[in-house]
């Protein structure tokens, strides 16, 4: 799980400061999680589905897509699924040069309200 959660971090252009800010722990308990000294408990699990709109199934297994289907015309929602469908269509080697283009993109624009 620990690849998957750093994974799904990355894929959303997030620290693992605001992950974990979003899901109510530290930085800290995030990067336990991430490098596999601890497990995240199955409410943190419930809560990372939750806010990300990721399928439980994927995020303990891996098994399936990483995000879960929308069931809304959000436009947030649909990018979220777009990107999620475009990095679980690339080949393992090639998701890094996804992810660091994502991570610029948020470095320049992630903060403006008006994009």
């Amino acid at each position: 799980m620990k690849d998957r959660l750093k994974k799904l971090r990355k894929a959303l252009g997030l620290t693992q400061e605001k992950l974990g800010k979003a899901i109510g722990v530290k930085q800290s308990t995030v990067g336990t999680w991430e490098i596999g000294t601890q497990t995240p408990p199955p409410s943190a699990i419930l809560l990372i589905c939750k806010e990300f709109n990721v399928r439980r199934e994927w995020l303990e297994n891996g098994s399936g897509e990483m995000f879960a289907p929308e069931s809304t015309g959000d436009d947030a929602a649909r990018a979220r699924r777009m990107i999620g469908d475009l990095f679980n269509m690339l080949p393992d080697d090639k998701q890094d040069i996804l992810l660091e283009a994502m991570s610029d993109w948020v470095k320049k624009y992630g903060d403006k309200k008006d994009c």
